[in-house]
Formats: C-alpha cells, sequence, structure tokens
C-alpha cells in the first residue's frame, strides 16, 4: 500500500493564536528560540514578529514529510526522509522576505529531534529561552519532543506547543509532569522552573 495515501493535509494556527504567540515572546522578551515543525510557516511568522520586536532569533525546522505525502501523520511511515523541493518551505522563506525576518528566522529542513541541535547552533549559539512544539500529535511523539526539548531551555524559558486540544498532546504534557501548564488559545506554555 502506498504510505501517502491519505486525504488528510497539515492545518496551521488561527489568527488567535498567531497573536497570543507573537505576544507572548514580547511579553517575555524572548531572545533564542526553535520551532519544531514550520509547515507553511504561518506560526514561524508569529514567532518570528515576535523575535523582531525583541532583538532575537529563532530557528524552524521542518522535513516536510506530511506535504509530500498529504499525510499529517506521514512521519511515522518514513525512516528520516526529507522533502526538500516543499511549497512549505517556499511559502516560509516567502514570508521571510515580506515580513522582513531574514535576520530574526532561519528555516532548515531536517528532523527533529535527531537535526535540530546542528541545525539551531548555526544560527543560534546562546541557550534557548523558547521552543515551540507543533510536530506529530501523537502520544509517543510529542512526548519524546517534550522530553528531548525540555532540558534544552533555560531557567525561565518557556516550552510551548501548539493543538492542546487533542487527547494525545495533552496526555504528552501531562505524563512529562509539567506543572502550572497555561493553555489558550489552542496553545500549551510551560513556563521552566528549578525543578525541571
Amino acid at each position: 500500500s502506498d504510505v501517502c495515501s491519505s486525504d488528510l493535509y497539515p492545518y496551521s494556527i488561527k489568527e488567535e493564536e498567531f497573536n497570543f504567540l507573537t505576544n507572548l515572546i514580547v511579553e517575555h522578551n524572548l531572545q533564542n528560540g526553535y520551532e519544531c515543525a514550520t509547515a507553511f510557516g504561518i506560526s514561524s511568522t508569529a514567532i518570528g514578529l515576535g523575535f523582531k520586536q525583541t532583538g532575537g532569533r529563532c530557528v524552524t525546522m521542518d522535513a516536510y514529510i506530511e506535504e509530500k505525502c498529504k499525510d499529517p501523520g506521514a512521519y511515522e511511515k518514513f525512516a528520516k526522509e526529507v522533502y526538500e523541493q516543499a511549497d512549505g518551505y517556499k511559502s516560509v522563506k516567502y514570508l521571510i522576505d515580506k515580513f522582513e525576518l531574514q535576520d530574526t528566522l532561519f528555516p532548515e529542513i531536517g528532523w527533529s529531534p535527531t537535526d535540530t541541535e546542528s541545525a539551531v547552533r548555526k544560527h543560534i549559539t546562546e541557550p534557548l529561552d523558547f521552543v515551540f512544539i507543533d510536530a506529530d500529535h501523537t502520544y509517543d511523539a510529542v512526548k519524546k519532543d517534550v522530553e528531548a526539548w525540555l532540558p534544552k531551555v533555560k531557567i525561565g524559558g518557556i516550552l510551548a506547543g501548539h493543538d492542546y486540544h487533542a487527547p494525545s498532546v495533552i496526555k504528552a504534557v501531562s505524563d512529562n509532569n509539567l506543572t502550572n501548564i497555561i493553555s489558550r488559545d489552542g496553545c500549551w506554555v510551560y513556563e521552566k522552573n528549578i525543578n525541571n
């Protein structure tokens, strides 16, 4: 059977979520970020506009397998393949130019978490104070992303994600023992403390 056979296609953030992400970065004066799963760059643009206001920088990365297969679950079916001709990558590059984010937002193509360290370090050498997770929404994938990224966020920094209405996302975040989760406009936010 064809591993790219779904009628589903990844969805982006809504206007409220866009504004929430931009404001979150500005209100916390965040400086160094990473976004896991760029897609077409809408959330990346929101994040980039926030970092533009704070003078910070953010790397965003995606393998674009979902786009190639038109299947939001396609990551489970591939062994670290990337789709470099993706319209999503072209879209984020266009948005970076349109909103003058060239010194703020850096798109990369690769797999999280395995390719992330090298991708981030090409652009940012300081500790991260912001990570936004919006990749594979299965329980195991979200749990692994949280486990991989929580140690890389400095104390007082923000670990956040999208689609907090999905039971698999809620359970994975909860099972990582993150306390005082703030849920707003479809996003979840955790401010890292000394105990994590």
